[in-house]
């Protein structure tokens, strides 16, 4: 079969429309076409870092409750059924170029881009196949996204912080306000802990409770891996559930963030919701996430300032040194704060190389721009090609940038092995 990408976007349009209209295209013409997506309960989720994470363990939470569940996220790392999912796993092959090609008129006709195509034929998937709950991740920002039509049993928001300043605005405050958007009037929403000018837009737009409002984490231990173990409180409605003896199987302090977020929107929908589920959806790994593919390689997919910064602190607390540190950026992105955070850990590293790469995605890397920004400051160099670079034998490596970049990574690590 031709590639599905390919095809998608073909019948893609990059046509600008007022961003006023975003939220409700893709509401109207599921309407038009007899769908009801009113019909779906929902759990909708933004952020400038996190959506992945807090989509996922929503997901998997009401998954193993024999909830008939969708998962729609963006981007895809290797394939683009990655974003139609459901209980069953991803959508097949035949299922979706059968979609595709009964709504071609329909996607022309409308000047629909990609991204609007996709979240439609996710919504019609998850109601062909009769799911009770989908759980959305925003694909920028928040009020003028096309995901922001739904009226959602609870929002999730993940760190935010400056980002898509071409979409969202120049400052934090233009950012939160979009990505606040996402929030409804006496619905509940939950929010990692935001700074100060952020949680105050956050709480001016409705019903917002953040971590420290509503959750306590007793006894946190950390292994040499950098995975945790812990005691999780959760008060809600005057009272408190308590779930002794967390193991998560993932690094660093933000995963722990997003994981009892996720845990605390699941329960606002699942009051029954089982301590054994939480504690097998903590052994599930999220690829690419601070993932430790290999015990000398780590993979992430932190692309500002905040997420370098998390990385940095779990590669610290994992007393990770001499790392070589392959990182490559997609251009439009912040690259002030990015390189404040390598030189704060400078300590940390043996040697940055930034990289360059292309992918099937059309989106245009910028490792020579970090690399012209960090060279006077840190020992770096610059490799035009990822399929250029050589992986250092004896050190620690970690890899961090765009999702866009990861299956080029995955080739190299599994072709220099």
């Amino acid at each position: 079969m031709n590639n599905l990408t390919n095809i998608l976007m073909s019948h893609a349009s990059t046509k600008r429309f007022p961003k006023e209209v975003y939220p409700t295209r893709i509401y109207t013409l599921l309407k038009e076409q007899g769908y009801d997506p009113d019909s779906l309960k929902y759990i909708h989720i933004t952020g400038s870092k996190g959506k992945g994470s807090l989509a996922f363990t929503s997901f998997e939470l009401l998954k193993k409750s024999s909830i008939k569940t969708g998962l729609f996220i963006s981007p895809h790392i290797f394939d683009i059924r990655e974003r139609f999912i459901t209980e069953q796993g991803m959508i097949s092959e035949e299922e979706l170029f059968n979609l595709m090609n009964k709504f071609t008129e329909l996607f022309q006709n409308n000047d629909l881009h990609f991204f609007e195509i996709c979240l439609f034929l996710a919504l019609v998937y998850f109601l062909d196949t009769k799911c009770e709950y989908a759980v959305l991740e925003v694909g920028v920002g928040g009020r003028f996204d096309p995901t922001n039509f739904c009226c959602p049993e609870v929002s999730l928001l993940g760190h935010i912080s400056i980002e898509h300043k071409d979409f969202l605005g120049n400052t934090i405050e233009e950012i939160a306000y979009d990505k606040a958007g996402i929030i409804k009037k006496d619905i509940m929403a939950l929010s990692v802990n935001q700074n100060p000018v952020v949680k105050k837009i956050l709480e001016g737009q409705g019903l917002v409770y953040f971590i420290d409002d509503i959750i306590t984490i007793n006894n946190l231990t950390y292994n040499n891996q950098g995975k945790s173990k812990f005691d999780l409180i959760i008060t809600a409605n005057n009272s408190q559930i308590v779930i002794t003896d967390i193991i998560l199987n993932r690094v660093g302090e933000a995963n722990i963030m997003n994981f009892v977020l996720a845990v605390a929107g699941v329960y606002h929908c699942l009051p029954n919701l089982s301590d054994e589920i939480i504690y097998d959806v903590a052994q599930q790994k999220i690829p690419y996430r601070m993932d430790l593919v290999r015990e000398d390689v780590l993979i992430d997919t932190s692309h500002n300032g905040q997420s370098f910064d998390n990385l940095m602190k779990s590669l610290d607390r994992m007393e990770w040194r001499d790392i070589v540190f392959y990182v490559t950026i997609l251009e439009g992105k912040e690259l002030d704060d990015i390189v404040e955070v390598l030189k704060k850990y400078k300590h940390l590293f043996a040697k940055i190389i930034c990289f360059d790469f292309e992918s099937d995605a059309q989106k245009m890397s910028n490792g020579l721009g970090l690399y012209n920004l960090l060279k006077d400051d840190i020992n770096s160099e610059y490799v035009a090609n990822i399929t250029e670079i050589r992986l250092e034998k004896t050190s620690k490596k970690v890899f961090a940038g765009s999702f866009y970049s990861i299956p080029l990574i995955m080739d190299l690590i599994n072709h220099q092995n």
